[in-house]
């Protein structure tokens, strides 16, 4: 089942979108205790990762899973800067299974 979803994020071309287009199968292609997700920007007039996650949790959080079961991680750390209120609220009210806000 791995292998098949990790095939599919291959052929569709993911790549990482920090500016070296590193492929995301061979990211997602590993064993980590811990996965973290780095929602932490720091260009000022770079919103994007707020915006996905005061927006669209719901799909952030199913990625999350999904990328968390590829790698096997037992924890999942999503690093957000607490001035990002609004995104910080959503994540709060986010009522996912087995989701716990540290």
């Amino acid at each position: 089942m791995d292998r098949q979803r990790l095939d599919i994020i291959k052929e569709a071309g993911v790549v990482g979108a920090g500016g070296a287009g590193f492929p995301t199968h061979i990211k997602l292609d590993a064993n980590v205790d811990t996965f973290i997700i780095n929602a932490a920007e720091c260009e000022p007039l770079i919103n994007v990762d707020k915006q996905l996650l005061e927006f669209y949790f719901k799909k952030v959080y199913s990625g999350m899973k999904t990328a968390a079961e590829l790698v096997g991680a037992k924890r999942v750390v999503l690093a957000i800067k607490e001035k990002n209120k609004k995104a910080i609220d959503t994540i709060e009210n986010f009522n996912g299974d087995d989701f716990e806000l540290l």
